[in-house]
């Protein structure tokens, strides 16, 4: 398990308010997924587990998976050393419980 901090490698305004605006966005997601995976839940308890449609991944498309802060900074410094020109990283620097 990462030890949860609040610093980021980043320094630049700009991004942290376009992350912020992500994180609104995942948190925003939350009560749909739980829409969502609440009929599966029967089959996860009894051991059935999800059952998986390939033909059916629509839902997922716009979903965003959130990752911690130790991983986003990362990520974000990999990105940079290879000089990637497109990546997307949301922070969530807690875990929710």
């Amino acid at each position: 398990m990462s030890k949860n901090t609040n610093s980021t490698v980043i320094n630049d305004l700009k991004i942290e308010q376009v992350l912020q605006r992500l994180h609104q966005e995942a948190n925003n997601q939350t009560p749909r997924l739980i829409l969502h995976y609440l009929p599966k839940l029967p089959g996860l308890f009894t051991g059935k587990g999800i059952k998986w449609d390939k033909t059916k991944t629509d839902f997922y498309k716009d979903k965003y998976i959130p990752i911690e802060l130790d991983q986003g900074n990362f990520l974000y410094l990999l990105a940079r050393s290879i000089n990637a020109k497109n990546f997307a990283l949301e922070f969530r620097p807690y875990l929710l419980s």
